[in-house]
């Protein structure tokens, strides 16, 4: 199989050793993946969800990459923080031979949002989960996450953020709108296209949930086919988060490049392709500003990974870089 996390960059360390790990087949039955925005860690994740699925089919690790898979289970917090009700069902589940593939993956988001009760509930399952049962867990930082949780997993440390080949269009149309001063019409405007950016590939995912529901559909009951329906629902909902975040990571990105231009260190930047409009903003916005901005996409990434809807949000976040950037 083709080497599972191709094209990721910025991250060696944590990519090779996990592509060891596959090769030589001695995957742990637990890890968790800490960084913070724009380390991607998520991508990591589901590539390396799709590899253990895929037990070295390039066609199987494609598909498991581009469709949703019923051996693989993405799971986020309802809310503020998980419920014990939403382990508990991880628990159940993980009891349950896999559909498809060799092994189960479970891709628990937010772990660091886990809190004790739900911790103690997940715990047997970390500490002897079924043979065919791998857990990821994501967070932004290791000491985040309760000690019972992290002892039992193999920790893999992202660095800050992973440099990019490329940035969205779209995204970067928006911010340079916004870094020259825009009205509101033009930021709101703005907001509505990244929201449409979220929302890319998910009618196929949709349509794809629908097909493999009407593939099973002489199997379920009605009672099973509905809970299948709110798993999807959950997963679509899940994945247009992800890349929300994913949109806010690049704000983010950004805003640290025209930082660290602002320093002096030009050679660190992510976004290469936005060297000009970076160095523009490194010259006339000055260093606290630019930590303010950065907190307005913080506080963004906050906000949706609370379930804030989507528009309210990227308003808020372009708001506030805006008022920051433009300060006088």
């Amino acid at each position: 199989m083709s080497r599972a996390f191709e094209g990721i960059t910025g991250q060696d360390q944590a990519v090779e050793y996990l592509q060891s790990a596959l090769d030589a087949g001695r995957t742990t039955h637990a890890y968790l993946i800490c960084g913070g925005a724009g380390s991607g860690k998520e991508e990591i994740a589901k590539r390396f969800s799709a590899a253990l699925l895929s037990n070295g089919d390039e066609e199987q690790f494609r598909l498991a990459c581009e469709h949703p898979h019923p051996d693989l289970h993405l799971l986020e917090p309802a809310g503020a923080s998980y419920l014990v009700g939403q382990i508990r069902e991880v628990v159940h589940d993980a009891e349950l031979a896999p559909i498809r593939a060799p092994r189960k993956v479970y891709v628990i988001a937010a772990a660091d949002r886990m809190g004790t009760q739900s911790a103690n509930a997940f715990l047997k399952t970390l500490e002897e989960p079924p043979a065919d049962v791998v857990c990821i867990l994501l967070a932004q930082t290791e000491s985040a996450v309760l000690e019972t949780l992290r002892s039992r997993c193999e920790v893999i440390a992202l660095n800050e953020v992973a440099r990019q080949a490329a940035a969205d269009p779209v995204v970067f149309g928006v911010l340079e709108a916004i870094s020259s001063g825009c009205d509101n019409r033009v930021l709101l405007d703005g907001a509505k296209r990244l929201v449409e950016v979220s929302k890319r590939g998910l009618e196929d995912l949709e349509q794809e949930q629908e097909r493999q529901l009407d593939e099973q559909s002489d199997y379920l009951t009605q009672g099973a086919r509905k809970e299948l329906e709110k798993q999807n629902k959950r997963e679509v909902s899940a994945q247009q988060r992800q890349k929300l975040l994913g949109i806010v990571a690049q704000v983010r990105g950004w805003l640290r490049d025209c930082l660290v231009t602002q320093a002096g260190t030009p050679e660190l930047i992510s976004y290469t392709e936005q060297e000009r409009q970076t160095m523009t903003v490194a010259t006339t916005v000055d260093a606290n500003a630019l930590l303010d901005a950065i907190a307005a996409a913080d506080a963004a990434a906050d906000r949706i990974s609370y379930n804030v809807t989507p528009q309210l949000a990227l308003e808020a976040m372009l708001i506030e870089i805006r008022e920051a950037l433009c300060r006088q």
